[in-house]
């Protein structure tokens, strides 16, 4: 899901309002101005930062739990071995056979 907002509100949003930032001199007289510059760099800020956020928050979790090569590994990959009770290993060997190795 939090990808889902980095590809689909994230990044539209701070190409969109950065060009738009970056035109304003064409389209200032067009609408109401400042009023609106003043909309488009705070969009474009906010957008900055929670993109920051974001890459600060998965450097920090590379470095929790397993090594750092094993999550950079997973993400690569796809695969994690996950340690799993003998409760869990049982219901996924009964019911979903496909999901363990």
């Amino acid at each position: 899901m939090a990808y889902g907002v980095l590809k689909l509100i994230l990044f539209p949003a701070i190409w969109i309002s950065g060009i738009t930032y970056l035109l304003y001199g064409f389209w200032q007289e067009l609408v109401l101005g400042r009023g609106w510059l003043e909309w488009v760099a705070s969009v474009h800020v906010a957008a900055a930062y929670a993109i920051l956020m974001f890459i600060i928050i998965h450097g920090y979790l590379l470095t929790t739990g397993h090594s750092f090569i094993d999550h950079v590994k997973s993400m690569i990959t796809g695969w994690d071995e996950v340690d799993l009770s003998p409760e869990e290993e049982a219901y996924l060997l009964k019911d979903e056979p496909g999901r363990i190795r």
